[in-house]
């Protein structure tokens, strides 16, 4: 037969599809050899091998983790606000019913708390008195201001002053504006942190 080309690599077994006459490439009386190259291609047919397709299912446990951490956070924070808003409802409850010269003195501990929220602290050095002055220059209450609660607060916790009816229903007016007024001075974020979240509002 004489030497023979062909590529062996399977995609290329029939890119070479062509025959060698054997009777011009031998020199001898053998004559040609029927049936090899048919038997070759044959032999030689790469078969198309179908891979299925391989439905790979996508977990979604990222996701529902996400809306349940997402749910928990929500309803821890509903739960807290809930807790805040019965705090408050109570605390108000024994407001009224303790007497009303500790009443003046826990509500002006509650003003203090609510100036001091918005930025208005007692600097070092700076008296009661002086306090109350920057505080009636930054804001203008109508119920009442904060020098004439500083005096009262005073003359309640060092001195015999008594507190009427009337004096105590100023001072809990007083305390709502004082809490409204610097409510409106707070980024809204703050406020919600530190009056419906942290029990101080």
């Amino acid at each position: 037969m004489g030497w023979v080309t062909f590529e062996p690599t399977p995609p290329m077994a029939n890119a070479q599809n062509y025959y060698v006459n054997l009777r011009e490439a031998t020199t001898g009386s053998e004559g040609y050899v029927p049936g090899i190259f048919e038997e070759y291609e044959e032999d030689t047919t790469v078969p198309n091998i179908v891979i299925p397709d391989e439905k790979t299912e996508v977990s979604d446990t990222p996701a529902m983790t996400g809306k349940i951490v997402l749910i928990a956070v929500f309803a821890l924070v509903l739960l807290i606000f809930l807790a805040n808003l019965l705090f408050i409802f109570f605390r108000g409850i024994i407001l009224r019913l303790i007497p009303s010269r500790k009443k003046a003195q826990v509500l002006y501990r509650m003003i203090i708390s609510y100036l001091s929220q918005a930025g208005s602290t007692i600097q070092p050095g700076q008296t009661a008195k002086e306090f109350a002055t920057a505080v009636d220059r930054r804001y203008n209450f109508k119920s009442m201001n904060m020098s004439e609660m500083t005096e009262l607060y005073y003359g309640v916790r060092f001195g015999l002053r008594d507190v009427d009816k009337e004096t105590v229903k100023r001072i809990f007016s007083f305390a709502s504006e004082v809490k409204k007024e610097t409510g409106r001075s707070m980024y809204f974020a703050k406020k919600v942190l530190i009056r419906y979240i942290l029990f101080k509002g």
